[in-house]
């Protein structure tokens, strides 16, 4: 089985690295983790330093995430650049499983700042599931 975790290096990556790690332990599946980087698509293009310092970073934070795992589940560390909501929901074709996080918003919060994991719940090739993070305010 072909497991991808699709983790925020800022935001509660742990969390959803500890609920993918269990699953694929149980399952003996691989474990490839992907973060998408809206921050990169904001950096003006003739601005390659910061591009590259950015990415690097961002790469690195990844990297020992993926580090982090057991290594006969260790998979490979991408970093896609765009919107999560745009850039995730094709990376899932080769996939058996997705799992990401999800706050939970509701009503005017979710409206206002909207919702990753519903979009790529609605565009993945393939299930997802959703760890709960935070208290979905």
């Amino acid at each position: 089985m072909r497991l991808l975790a699709a983790v925020d290096i800022r935001d509660h990556a742990n969390t959803v690295l500890d609920t993918t790690r269990s699953f694929a332990e149980a399952t003996g599946s691989t474990l490839d983790l992907v973060y998408a980087s809206a921050e990169l698509a904001r950096i003006p293009m003739d601005q390659d330093d910061m591009w590259a310092g950015q990415r690097s970073d961002e790469r690195r934070s990844l990297e020992a995430l993926r580090d982090s795992l057991p290594e006969h589940m260790r998979g490979t560390a991408r970093v896609l650049v765009g919107k999560p909501a745009e850039v995730l929901p094709p990376a899932t074709w080769e996939y058996d499983l997705v799992i990401m996080a999800t706050h939970g918003r509701s009503g005017l919060k979710r409206l206002m700042v909207g919702s990753v994991a519903e979009a790529v719940l609605r565009g993945a090739h393939c299930p997802v599931m959703t760890v709960r993070i935070g208290t979905g305010d």
